[in-house]
């Protein structure tokens, strides 16, 4: 019979303890480089979006609209035109 515990859940990674410390400290590395990126990109995409919506609301007042107001159909002009 083996010696194992019925729970034992083998090691996936196939590591010993000292890998697995190693690991362990690796991805520590990895989580504490990560979240600072993560929010530097979080607070870069906000700064970005508020600078552009200002933008584009200081354009759309200054540029005068290209189009004005539809022109009446043809021949709404033309009996305007015969009663006088």
């Amino acid at each position: 019979m083996d010696s194992e515990p019925p729970n034992f859940v083998p090691n996936p990674l196939g590591l010993g303890t000292r890998e697995e410390e190693e690991v362990e400290e690796i991805m520590g590395y990895v989580v504490v480089i990560s979240l600072p990126v993560i929010l530097f990109f979080l607070i870069v995409a906000i700064a970005c979006y508020l600078i552009g919506r200002a933008r584009g609301r200081e354009e759309a007042v200054r540029l005068p609209r290209y189009y004005g107001p539809p022109a009446p159909p043809v021949g709404v002009q033309d009996s305007q035109s015969l009663d006088k």
